[in-house]
């Protein structure tokens, strides 16, 4: 995972779309540009929103404030970047610093719905307080996998058919699961997503399997407990059951991860529908998924049409993904298109502007609109959020963001590692222990070489982990 990989479990909502589910946007192996049809930089922070509403309302409200500033500072290379990893060391480093105290600001709206069978209820409002299946001692839970305690990064595999268990010093790879709830003679079984407790002998998984049939094609999707020591899994919630050839619909619960406390499930929601897709944060109890918090963040419709009144949504563009926010458990930092980090706070359903990722880095211009290859990573010890996004080169870059200072760094510029592009990147993590960010390269096609890299966090240098 170091080197640069991006995390991004596809959710496979559909079992019978299989990996299909992401035909509409670009993929890893191929080339992306950006539809904005700039590759200028971008040097004020700019917002869109988009947010999509499910059959259910959530009341949220946003504060609004004022003032934003940002100054950037970049030295470039005298050499090519392109072919060589990029290190500070080697006289290449980019900053910029930006702090943005610009918030967005809506009223929310408030009702109850029962969209999974697992809820009773879902309340716009925030968090009601704790879950009564609480459970273990708080803790920090990893968002992207990386298991610190075992030294071990727990991921799903290019097919996202099971989780591995990735040893990146003995350059290994070992399937966790088991078994699972079901009979597997005959199913196709997919983990759409998943979250590790704070414990981290448990993951918590997102999961859609089907044993296909002509006459009655139906896909299940449940909510798994997976033990990672023995790889038995128990069923917790079945979420849907879907029986037509194309249902026209699709839920996605992307981006998971659990509070320190154990008593609630950080989601980013998605309600798809046609090609629009509605984005709710929920908050949920990890164990019977009953909605806490509930947020109308944006409607992807409203790049052509948007119904809603000023206030509606607290967001105006897509979430790519989430991580806790390392000063409060409340809040969660989210990564919007258009580079904008933002805050929410699951308590007050109030939404502020932390920092906005310009585009455009010397060599390096990143694809922030219209781009689901995007991720945030975590260190928690240090504040530290690392942003890596495709490249109009079809590469990855990752930036550096010091929460304290709001200080941004070019970490990595997408230069090949040992001879080797990272051109297919579809996870990222950090790993904590080595203060190094992990990338996985997923080997599809013939352009695409599997095989785990790292970048050094203080020295931006590369390294080829291993090639499975």
């Amino acid at each position: 995972m170091r080197r640069v990989t991006l995390l991004t479990t596809p959710s496979l909502l559909t079992l019978g779309l299989t990996l299909a589910a992401t035909a509409c946007v670009p993929g890893p192996d191929e080339p992306v540009a950006s539809e904005s049809g700039s590759d200028e930089a971008v040097d004020e922070s700019g917002s869109t929103s988009d947010d999509t509403e499910d059959s259910d309302e959530s009341s949220s409200s946003t504060s609004e404030g004022s003032g934003e500033s940002e100054s950037s500072t970049a030295s470039e290379d005298s050499g090519e970047s392109e072919s060589s990893t990029a290190s500070e060391d080697s006289g290449e480093s980019e900053s910029s610093t930006a702090s943005e105290d610009s918030s967005e600001s809506g009223e929310g709206e408030s009702s109850s719905t029962s969209e999974d069978s697992s809820e009773s209820s879902e309340s716009g409002e925030g968090e009601s307080g704790e879950s009564e299946s609480g459970g273990e001692e708080d803790g920090f839970a990893p968002m992207d996998g990386f298991d610190p305690l075992h030294d071990r990064w727990i991921r799903t595999n290019d097919q996202s058919t099971t989780l591995l268990s990735v040893d990146i010093i003995a350059g290994e790879e070992v399937d966790i699961i088991d078994a699972w709830p079901w009979s597997s003679e005959g199913a196709e079984s997919y983990v759409s997503s998943y979250a590790l407790t704070p414990s981290l002998d448990t993951a918590l998984l997102f999961t859609s399997h089907s044993w296909w049939n002509d006459d009655q094609p139906c896909v299940y999707e449940d909510y798994l407990s997976l033990d990672l020591d023995d790889g038995l899994t128990e069923l917790l919630v079945p979420i849907e059951e879907s029986c037509c050839d194309d249902c026209g619909s699709a839920t996605e619960y992307n981006s998971p991860f659990v509070d320190a406390a154990n008593t609630s499930l950080r989601v980013n929601y998605l309600n798809c529908g046609g090609d629009y897709c509605t984005y709710r944060a929920k908050g949920m109890d990890p164990t019977t998924l009953e909605v806490n918090s509930n947020y109308f963040m944006y409607d992807d419709e409203c790049e052509e049409f948007c119904e809603y009144d000023e206030g509606d949504l607290l967001w105006t563009a897509e979430i790519r993904d989430q991580v806790m926010d390392p000063t409060s458990d409340d809040h969660v930092l989210m990564l919007a298109e258009l580079g904008s980090i933002i805050r929410l706070d699951h308590t007050q359903g109030t939404v502020e502007l932390v920092a906005t990722v310009p585009e455009q880095w010397a060599d390096v211009t990143f694809v922030f609109n219209y781009n689901p290859w995007q991720w945030l990573s975590l260190d928690h010890e240090q504040q530290r959020l690392f942003l890596t996004s495709r490249t109009t080169q079809g590469l990855v870059a990752t930036v550096r963001i010091d929460l304290d200072t709001l200080e941004q760094t070019l970490l990595y510029d997408g230069s090949a590692i040992e001879g080797h592009d990272l051109n297919c990147v579809d996870d990222v993590a950090f790993d904590s222990l080595r203060n190094q960010i992990l990338y996985h390269n997923r080997g599809v096609g013939a352009n695409c070489e599997a095989g785990y890299y790292a970048v050094d966090v203080a020295t931006s240098e590369g390294e080829l982990l291993f090639l499975p």
